[in-house]
């Protein structure tokens, strides 16, 4: 998902269906007019209300780099992915009443995802 309205449909759609899919949260890293997906201010500002959807199982994050990058500039892309799903799940912590933790980060594609490992996608 890559925005809050959109989990707020899905979660609403969900329950409509009896149903609770298992969901990543989109972020957006780096600027790609080809990519959508949360903004990291975004992400944290939502992440209360997010973390109160009720039919919706948000597992993590996804991650995908802009296509073409160096791999070094890959490689700090995933990285970051990597430690804003732990300032996340700190986040998620201080919240009172709320039982949510991101364990899954799924970053790469099928040119980067070594470098996606690398850096501790699941």
């Amino acid at each position: 998902m890559d925005s809050l309205k959109l989990a707020q449909r899905l979660d609403r759609q969900a329950a409509e269906l009896g149903k609770c899919p298992n969901c990543c949260l989109q972020v957006k890293l780096a600027p790609d007019d080809n990519k959508c997906g949360f903004e990291v201010d975004e992400l944290r500002a939502s992440l209360a209300a997010i973390a109160q959807l009720q039919h919706l199982k948000i597992r993590g994050l996804m991650v995908i780099a802009p296509y073409g990058l160096p791999a070094a500039d890959t490689r700090l892309i995933f990285e970051r992915g990597r430690q804003l799903i732990t300032e996340l799940n700190h986040q998620l912590e201080k919240l009172a009443e709320v039982t949510l933790q991101l364990d899954q980060l799924s970053m790469g594609m099928s040119g980067d995802f070594v470098l996606a490992i690398a850096q501790g996608a699941t």
